[in-house]
C-alpha cells in the first residue's frame, strides 16, 4: 500500500510540475529574448539618431567612431549602410568577419526590409561566427526619406546561458519536489499501513483463538480508527458469545445432571414398586424443574445473539402492564403488586421492549417470592438527569452488602425450584441496553432492585436545555 501511495503522489506531482515549469521556461526565454531584442532596437535607433546627420550630408567620420563606440560599449556589432545597402561602418573587427566596409548587404532580410521603411527582428544562425546572432535592423529617416539603415547584432550565447541556468533550477526544484513527495508518500503510507498492519495482526491472532486479542486504537487515519474500533466491538461481541457457549456447556452439565439423576431414581422406584400418584407428582416437578433450567439456560446463551432494537418506551403504561402480569401469581402468594404513577407521567426510557419486559418478569418474580404474606411489591419510576429509574420494591428478609454484591452472579443462591440465573440475566439484559442494575436496601427491610436506564433521545436533549 506505501508503493501505491508513493506512486499516485509522484504521479500526481510531475503532472503539477510539467504544468507549472514547462510554462515558466517557456515564458522566461520568451521574456529573454524580447528583452533583448528590445534593448538592440532601442541602440539601433540610437545610433540612426546619431548618424543621421551625416547620412544625409554623406559624411563617413561620425559613423566609424559610432559603431567603435557601440561595439567597446556593448560588445555587439554595429552596421550602417547606404540607401543602396551597401556598408558604410561596421564595427566588427577584419579579422573575424573581413573587410566589409564597402560591400553590399542589400541581400540580406532585414537589411531590405530597414531600407524599405520596416523594424526587423531576427534570429539566424552565423556559420561565419558558428553561433547563433539576433539581430535587429532598422531604418534611418529624415524629413520622410530613408537615408540608410542600422543593423545591430549580438551573440544569444549570454541569453541562452541565462535560459540553460534557469531550467537547471527548475530541474532541481523538480527534484527536490518529487523527493519530499516519496518522503510524505512514505510518511503518509507508514502512518496508514502502520495501524493496518496492527488490525491485520490483530485478526490473525484473532483467528488463532486468541479471544483477547485487540487492534490499536487512536492511531492511522480516522477511517482506519473506525474499523479498529469495529473490529475490537466485533471482538468482544465474538469473544461473549464463544464464553457464553462454554459457559452454557458447563451450565448444562451442571445444572442437569442432578434433575435427571432424580428423574432416573424415582422412575427406577415406580418401576420396582408399581408407582403411586405421588412419586408421579414428584417425577413431574422435578421435569418441571429441568424444562425450567433448559429454558433459563437456552435465555442466558441468546442474549448476545438477538439484536438490540433499542427504542423510546413510556415507563407508566409499561409498569402497569407487567404488575397485571403478575398479578395472579402475586394473588396466590396474598402479595399486592402496586404501581406509583412516576412523577412525570411521560416518564420514557431508551431500551429494547423485549428486554426490558425479560427486566421486570425477573425482578418481579424474585420479588413476589422474597416478599412476606400480606406485604407489596411496589413498581415505581423517575428521572434522573439523563437516565430514568425504575425500581421494583419488596418488604422482605432482604440481603446483606456482601449478598448484595454477589447476587447477579451464575447460581449464586439458587432457591429451590430456581435456575439461580435470573439476576445474570437481568444484568447482562441490562448492559446490552448501556443500562445498570443495583440492588440496594428497602427502608424497613427488603430488597429495592434499580435498573438505571437511558432516558429516551428526545427528553435527554430537553434536559439539556
Amino acid at each position: 500500500m506505501s508503493r501505491r501511495i508513493i506512486a499516485a503522489l509522484v504521479a500526481v506531482t510531475i503532472v503539477v510540475l510539467i504544468a507549472l515549469e514547462v510554462p515558466l521556461a517557456v515564458t522566461f526565454e520568451h521574456q529573454r529574448t524580447t528583452e533583448a531584442a528590445t534593448e538592440l532596437e532601442r541602440d539601433a535607433l540610437a545610433i540612426g539618431d546619431l548618424v543621421e546627420d551625416d547620412l544625409e550630408s554623406g559624411g563617413s567620420t561620425l559613423l566609424e567612431e559610432a559603431v567603435a563606440s557601440y561595439q567597446a560599449e556593448r560588445g555587439a556589432r554595429a552596421v550602417i549602410v547606404d540607401p543602396s545597402g551597401v556598408a558604410l561602418a561596421d564595427s566588427a573587427p577584419t579579422a573575424e568577419v573581413g573587410e566589409s566596409v564597402g560591400r553590399s548587404f542589400a541581400d540580406r532580410p532585414e537589411i531590405a526590409q530597414a531600407l524599405a521603411g520596416d523594424t526587423t527582428l531576427v534570429t539566424r544562425r552565423s556559420e561565419t561566427l558558428g553561433e547563433t546572432l539576433q539581430i535587429v535592423a532598422v531604418p534611418v529617416r529624415s524629413g520622410g526619406r530613408v537615408l540608410g539603415a542600422v543593423r545591430v547584432s549580438r551573440s544569444r550565447a549570454e541569453i541562452d546561458e541565462e535560459v540553460r541556468r534557469y531550467q537547471l533550477a527548475l530541474g532541481l526544484i523538480a527534484l527536490l519536489s518529487l523527493a519530499g513527495c516519496v518522503g510524505l508518500g512514505y510518511a503518509v503510507g507508514r502512518w496508514a499501513t502502520g495501524s493496518l498492519g496492527g488490525l491485520q495482526r490483530a485478526a490473525a491472532r484473532l483467528e488463532r483463538g486468541d479471544l483477547d486479542s485487540r487492534s490499536p486504537v487512536g492511531v492511522g487515519p480516522p477511517e482506519v480508527q473506525e474499523l479498529s474500533a469495529s473490529f475490537n466491538a466485533m471482538a468482544d461481541r465474538l469473544a461473549t458469545l464463544i464464553r457464553s457457549s462454554q459457559d452454557f456447556a458447563a451450565d448444562a452439565s451442571h445444572q442437569l445432571r442432578t434433575p435427571l439423576t432424580a428423574v432416573r431414581l424415582r422412575l427406577d422406584n415406580l418401576a420396582a414398586t408399581g408407582g403411586n400418584e405421588a412419586e408421579v407428582e414428584a417425577v413431574l416437578q422435578d421435569i418441571s424443574r429441568l424444562e425450567q433450567t433448559i429454558d433459563a439456560l437456552l435465555a442466558f446463551t441468546r442474549l448476545e445473539r438477538e439484536p438490540i432494537q433499542p427504542t423510546d418506551i413510556a415507563l407508566a403504561p409499561t409498569l402497569r402492564e407487567r404488575a397485571g402480569m403478575w398479578g395472579p401469581a402475586a394473588d396466590e402468594s396474598d402479595v399486592r403488586v402496586t404501581v406509583a404513577e412516576p412523577h412525570d407521567a411521560e416518564t420514557a426510557a431508551e431500551f429494547d421492549p423485549n428486554h426490558l419486559e425479560q427486566v421486570l418478569d425477573n425482578l418481579l418474580a424474585n420479588a413476589i417470592d422474597a416478599a412476606p404474606p400480606g406485604s407489596s411489591v411496589e413498581l415505581w419510576a423517575q428521572g434522573r438527569g439523563d437516565h430514568v429509574e425504575v425500581h421494583v420494591t419488596d418488604h422482605g428478609p432482604g440481603l446483606t452488602a456482601t449478598d448484595r454484591a454477589r447476587a447477579f452472579d451464575r447460581h449464586w443462591g439458587m432457591r429451590p425450584g430456581g435456575t439461580g440465573l435470573g439476576l445474570a440475566i437481568v444484568e447482562r439484559l441490562c448492559a446490552n441496553n448501556r443500562a445498570t442494575v443495583r440492588l440496594d436496601e428497602t427502608p424497613g427491610g427488603g430488597i429495592d432492585a434499580v435498573v438505571l436506564a437511558p432516558r429516551a433521545s428526545h427528553q435527554a436533549a430537553e434536559a439539556h436545555r
